[in-house]
């Protein structure tokens, strides 16, 4: 099936990761062979924000989120 993807151990259905597309699962709190799902939209322009800071040479590899309001971007930066 196309549209699983197995994170840890655990299958997660109607997840396509392309180029174009980033997930992020925080691995702390998924459990293996837990069913979980999708479909809370929230409408941002976070993915232009995303792309400027990945052409500047920065892959996005996590998002911090608290209780300022606020989410901070984890890059990897290219060597």
């Amino acid at each position: 099936m196309d549209n699983v993807i197995n994170i840890n151990g655990t299958e997660v259905e109607g997840t396509q990761v392309t180029d174009e597309r980033i997930v992020m699962w925080d691995m702390q709190n998924a459990k293996p062979d837990t069913p979980y799902s999708g479909g809370y939209y929230f409408r941002s322009d976070l993915k232009d924000f995303v792309e400027r800071i990945q052409s500047q040479g920065n892959k996005v590899v996590g998002i911090v989120i608290d209780d300022t309001y606020n989410l901070e971007l984890i890059v990897q930066e290219e060597e």
